[in-house]
């Protein structure tokens, strides 16, 4: 299993894996500075080391000096890094799905929300700090809520440090093209895990993916700057044609835009001349 965030330091047998296999360059590294990563073996396997040990001898697969200096200054404040990633994470991720801006995000996928699928998986296998406990209560006593100690499910899910990555699948496909270059704050970068927040639109790297959907990396700044980051970047999409115009559909930015007399005719390209003009929009910017 490939896993760039923390499980539980105990599990039981039936829930643990052959090998788990880590990257240190995201959240272990957490700066952007160093390549790396580490392999986690079972008992029954460290003896020979699954034959690892012989394969790094022959290959010589080690990292450098540089790199491990700077892999143990990351791991040094490793804990209250991954511990603010989790709750600006949270918070961030409740934010994003908030039925106010669903005008401009159709679904959030974040571990912390209960319409995530693999939610109580996470709680289950999440690392968990008892930090992260207190905060949680002090942001639910903000909201004017009540918790609920009796219910410990809601405890499990206060403790759970989940993942710093958010899922963002927009409305549409103006705007997902469109939101990140209106993000003052947030990088428009594919690389993720570190201390700066950063967003990217992952069909540029994978035409495969959905066209609409974004990749948000949640750094260690003030949860606060990030909402107003998103919060001013929607406000500018308000002022868009497809937001404000009744010629664009504005009552239901979804559906496709109204084709005008003064459009150009289809193109009558062939399907690979098609293929090769389809992210021409990203590469002019």
């Amino acid at each position: 299993f490939f896993f760039f965030f923390f499980l539980k330091k105990k599990k039981k047998k039936s829930d643990g894996a052959d090998i788990i296999y880590q990257t240190a360059t995201k959240f272990v590294g957490g700066h952007h500075d160093l390549c790396a990563g580490y392999l986690v073996l079972p008992e029954r396997l460290r003896a020979d080391g699954y034959g690892l040990k012989m394969q790094r001898t022959r290959h010589g697969n080690v990292i450098g000096n540089l790199e491990c200096w700077l892999l143990l200054r990351s791991i040094r404040s490793l804990q209250s890094r991954i511990r603010t990633h989790s709750m600006n994470a949270c918070i961030l991720a409740t934010f994003l799905s908030n039925e106010k801006n669903s005008k401009y995000i159709n679904r959030v996928y974040h571990t912390f929300l209960e319409s995530h699928p693999f939610h109580h998986n996470a709680i289950k296998y999440f690392e968990q700090d008892h930090l992260y406990t207190l905060f949680a209560q002090l942001h639910a006593n903000e909201r004017g809520s009540e918790a609920k100690e009796d219910d410990k499910e809601k405890k499990e899910k206060k403790m759970t440090l989940h993942p710093g990555i958010i899922s963002i699948v927009c409305s549409n496909d103006q705007v997902s093209q469109i939101l990140p270059k209106k993000l003052k704050y947030i990088a428009y970068a594919t690389s993720f895990g570190g201390v700066q927040s950063s967003i990217d639109l992952r069909i540029r790297f994978d035409e495969q993916e959905d066209s609409r959907l974004l990749r948000f990396s949640v750094g260690l700044e003030n949860v606060q700057d990030l909402i107003h980051d998103f919060t001013q970047a929607f406000a500018a999409l308000d002022t868009l044609p497809i937001f404000n115009s009744k010629d664009n559909n504005a009552t239901n930015p979804t559906a496709p835009p109204t084709v005008s007399s003064t459009q150009p005719t289809p193109s009558t390209d062939t399907p690979t001349q098609q293929k090769s003009t389809k992210f021409r929009w990203w590469k002019k910017n």
